[in-house]
């Protein structure tokens, strides 16, 4: 292949033609050979589709390497830099230092923010040296702020030690930065103890110190002064005599071996602790010991009322008690006499004729002033010289309401009764003066008047005359017999207040009454009563009033009488031939005759068939159904029948009404709420054949109710009713 980047096709032409014509060999790959027309192809090292317009040559053919890659393009000859792929026209501008883009501009369109030189790489810059880029330069941080580039341990994040530098920059150096962060924040562990001196004798406070890097003023680095508020104590200071340790050993005095002995005193035997010591017996400490004085003055060391030689005078002790009064004797170390003298020291007696009165004795409660000191019983109690004899004095207490009975709680000791104490503490309520134990209990509400613990009924002490008199009433009739009485504050079960029962025994017969006469036996009378009024009947086959407060309506007939019907009893009460209720309410939550207690509820057999129509007006009522008027339902009229279900066991009712607008319930203990309800509420119509299923899952047998319903009172309309209960599955 030959490459003649600047010699034209014609030329080209011509040379071979001449080659041919003097017989050289001919290239047949050339472009001249194979007659195609070269092209000129730009350089693309960096192979990014722009090639070098600097770097081209001309060929038919695209130049490519060893590899068969293409090495040079016709297009493009744009390239800015032909050695990095990532730059190009066109290109992503890159935060590189280079033009990415070849638009001769260098990082341009990027954000620049500004760095901070940091030369020692602890994250923070130096503030005088900034200087803005796309990327972190090397050795540059975002934050300024560092007061020594050239110490990576100081940043404004560091903590202040002492050691003379600011160490935080925060420009406060050692102690002047030792406030808490973030204003300051000195490391104490770094700082030194310093102890006041107080006292100014140059030995620091033990006790006492506060944390610094440098003095602050009065302090020491010293802390072996015991007592830095006395500059007579410290370390260099000579112990002495004065229970203090003025050296700071933790020695004083005696058992200091540093004691200026100079300081100690001289003590004397002094064996009866008269104050005055034995001659020749002294030795020198620091402090007295026990049974030692500071002199040797002592006239007896086995009397305490010889004092010396020469200051003490006798007087004359007529009882023997040790105590004198009258002329004292010259001074003398012995008496004028073994016998009838007394030490002057010891106090003069103010009744020499009694042994038991003199200064030495205690005061008693006696009218006496038992002591000498011109005081007599409770004037004397707070004395200085003992006061009075406890034993000897008697307990009082407070009587707040004068009943004369006081409270345990408030006690106290005197010779004579204080005003408004008395000597008894048994009052159980000082504020009431009708409560202590010298009152009788009686019915005031459970107060315990006589203090002795129980109240009212259970006192055994109860006044039983103020006591209310209750009368047994054995039938109830709320009148008793007086046969039987108590008296008690609160009314007894099965007593009354009423008394005069006629028969105890009979509730019908409680005063005086009118009696009638019983022809049947059924316990209702009939007839013209006999008067007057008396507990006892006239004869046999009288009774006192009619049952019912009506007479009789059978007078003949036993099964029969007047009074509110009890359903299915067997009874006709009301003597209207039936044994049901035709005008009752049938509302079961209200008085009325026929109510739950007195249903005779059937146990159906399986499958009973009942049948007949739902309107009452022909006055028949179908086989155990009673007609009523249930309230809150239609306006015509219902036909009810009670059933009992066995707990577990299922109900099933399954009726056919014939025309008109007619309905089933199964209702509970009421006929007039929804709530009631325990079956569905179905509707037959027009001969439809309906069911109500219940289960009775309460726990317990259940009496419910199935309610015949016609809202036409005017027209009787034919039924058909199977109930049975279904068998256990």
């Amino acid at each position: 292949m030959t490459r003649r980047p600047n010699l034209s096709n014609a030329l080209l032409t011509a040379l071979s033609l001449a080659a041919f014509t003097t017989g050289c060999k001919v290239d047949r790959t050339s472009c001249e050979y194979r007659g195609l027309p070269e092209k000129q192809w730009f350089e693309d090292r960096d192979r990014d589709g722009f090639s070098n317009p600097q770097v081209f040559l001309f060929d038919c053919d695209q130049p490519v390497n060893a590899n068969g890659e293409p090495t040079h393009i016709e297009t493009n000859p744009t390239d800015c830099d032909d050695l990095r792929p990532s730059v190009y026209p066109g290109a992503t501008e890159l935060c590189d230092g280079l033009d990415n883009n070849c638009n001769l501009a260098i990082d341009d369109g990027l954000v620049f923010q500004d760095f901070w030189f940091d030369e020692d790489g602890d994250g923070f810059g130096n503030p005088q040296l900034q200087t803005q880029a796309c990327s972190a330069p090397p050795e540059t941080a975002t934050v300024p702020g560092d007061c020594n580039d050239g110490d990576a341990a100081i940043n404004p994040i560091a903590v202040e030690i002492c050691d003379g530098l600011d160490n935080d920059c925060d420009a406060l150096v050692d102690d002047d930065d030792a406030l808490p962060l973030p204003d300051g924040g000195l490391d104490l562990s770094t700082t030194s103890e310093w102890h006041p001196d107080a006292d100014m004798d140059g030995w620091g406070d033990r006790d006492s110190f506060v944390k610094a890097c440098d003095a602050p003023p009065g302090t020491l680095a010293d802390d072996s002064d015991c007592n830095d508020a006395d500059a007579e104590i410290s370390p260099d200071a000579q112990e002495i005599c004065d229970g203090i340790d003025n050296d700071c050993d933790q020695l004083y005095d005696d058992t200091d071996d540093s004691l200026d002995l100079s300081t100690q005193t001289e003590w004397f035997l002094d064996e009866d602790a008269d104050g005055y010591g034995v001659p020749g017996t002294g030795f020198l400490t620091c402090t007295a010991p026990w049974y030692y004085a500071q002199n040797d003055e002592d006239c007896d060391d086995d009397d305490p009322l010889v004092l010396s030689g020469t200051a003490t005078t006798w007087l004359p002790d007529a009882d023997g008690d040790g105590f004198g009064t009258g002329t004292p004797s010259a001074p003398s170390c012995t008496p004028p006499d073994p016998t009838g003298w007394a030490s002057a020291v010891a106090g003069e007696d103010c009744d020499d004729l009694t042994l038991e009165i003199n200064p030495g004795a205690v005061e008693i409660c006696d009218g006496i002033d038992n002591d000498c000191d011109e005081l007599v019983d409770d004037d004397d109690i707070w004395s200085e010289d003992g006061g009075v004899s406890v034993e000897s004095m008697s307990p009082w207490w407070v009587d707040a309401d004068g009943d004369g009975y006081g409270d345990l709680t408030q006690g106290f000791l005197a010779c004579a009764q204080p005003s408004g104490l008395v000597d008894n503490p048994n009052d159980c309520d000082d504020a009431t003066a009708e409560v202590n134990p010298g009152q009788l209990e009686i019915c005031n509400g459970g107060i315990d008047d006589d203090c002795n613990g129980p109240a009212d009924d259970n006192d055994p002490g109860l006044d039983l005359d103020a006591a209310e008199i209750y009368v047994r009433d054995f039938d109830n009739d709320g009148w008793g017999d007086l046969d039987d009485i108590i008296r008690a504050c609160i009314q007894p079960d099965g007593y009354v207040l009423n008394f005069g029962d006629c028969d105890d025994t009979n509730p019908f017969l409680t005063l005086p009454t009118t009696w009638w006469i019983d022809t049947d036996g059924d316990g209702q009378g009939a007839g013209i009563p006999v008067a007057p009024a008396s507990c006892f009947p006239p004869d046999v086959g009288y009774v006192p009033y009619y049952v019912g407060g009506e007479a009789d309506c059978a007078p003949d007939d036993p099964l029969a009488y007047s009074g509110p019907e009890i359903c299915y009893d067997g009874i006709d009460q009301g003597c209207d031939g039936l044994d049901f209720d035709t005008q009752g309410t049938c509302d079961l939550d209200l008085p009325h005759t026929c109510d739950a207690a007195q249903l005779f509820v059937p146990l159906l057999p399986e499958g009973q068939e009942i049948e007949g129509d739902l309107s009452d007006s022909n006055n028949v009522l179908d086989p155990g159904f009673t007609g009523c008027t249930a309230p809150g339902q239609a306006s015509g009229p219902e036909e009810i029948l009670p059933v009992l279900v066995p707990d577990g066991r299922t109900l099933r009712v399954e009726y056919r009404i014939i025309g008109g607008d007619s309905a089933l319930y199964v209702v509970s203990s009421c006929f007039s709420a929804a709530s009631c309800l325990v079956g569905d509420n179905d509707r037959g119509q027009n001969g439809s054949f309906e069911t109500v299923e219940w289960l009775n899952d309460q726990g317990s047998d259940q009496v419910v109710y199935i309610v015949l319903d016609s809202n036409d009172p005017s027209d009787a309309r034919p039924y058909y009713v199977s109930i049975e209960l279904l068998p256990v599955p």
